[in-house]
């Protein structure tokens, strides 16, 4: 990472699982150097579970091995541009039924308490970890498109951009909602049409004024 910045702009991330404690520390490095991260995106309809595209749109995969959950989950928190579907759960290990009931409580302390750690560091919402304690581990709770909407920037990261570029209201996110929804049906008018084509402006000319913030203050960071 130090050696990329601050060229490295995002990381696409893929993974089913792994350790919760490498995750964590994954997740501070892209924190430490301002990295958006994309996740596959739950797909709404279509013939494809889900879908992780590069950067010029071509599709890294779309089968139902295309997730980030679990640690890679812990991973995608850490960063300052979110998008995609990652899933959550309790951590868990095969060596955990080897060992006495005392002695998996002392590791899964241990756990908790970093969590506690990493969710103040990188600003990680109550709902999140009331996922991670309340999911079995053989099971996966994915965020909603509507919780990643919510967690798309961390509350810090996104206060100082609407005190540098604006934001875009609340009237004008549902607004911009209720076009896309419908702009591919026949009852689509120009009004509404011109009304979704400055939306997509203004949205646009929001997200490069971000990166453009972002990317100086990964400049300077050593």
């Amino acid at each position: 990472m130090r050696r990329n910045n601050p060229w490295l702009h995002s990381v696409r991330l893929r993974s089913t699982g792994g350790d919760y404690l490498e995750g964590m520390r994954i997740g501070r490095i892209l924190r430490r150097y301002l990295t958006y991260v994309q996740a596959p995106l739950k797909v709404k309809g279509g013939t494809v579970p889900w879908d992780l595209p590069d950067v010029r749109g071509n599709t890294i995969c779309e089968d139902a091995n295309c997730v980030c959950a679990s640690s890679c989950g812990l991973i995608w928190l850490g960063g300052v541009w979110r998008w995609g579907n990652p899933g959550f759960h309790r951590p868990t290990s095969a060596e955990l039924g080897a060992l006495s009931p005392g002695e998996a409580a002392a590791i899964y302390r241990r756990i908790f308490e970093e969590l506690a750690s990493y969710a103040s560091e990188v600003e990680i919402p109550a709902f999140v970890i009331d996922y991670i304690r309340s999911t079995n581990s053989d099971s996966i709770r994915w965020l909603t498109h509507d919780e990643v909407d919510e967690l798309e920037y961390p509350l810090s990261i996104a206060e100082w951009l609407a005190a540098r570029c604006g934001r875009m209201s609340q009237n004008e996110k549902s607004l911009f909602d209720r076009l896309w929804a419908k702009s591919h049906s026949t009852d689509f008018t120009s009004d509404e049409r011109a009304s979704l084509t400055r939306l997509q402006g203004r949205q646009n000319q929001l997200s490069k004024c971000a990166l453009s913030n972002i990317y100086q203050e990964r400049a300077k960071i050593q």
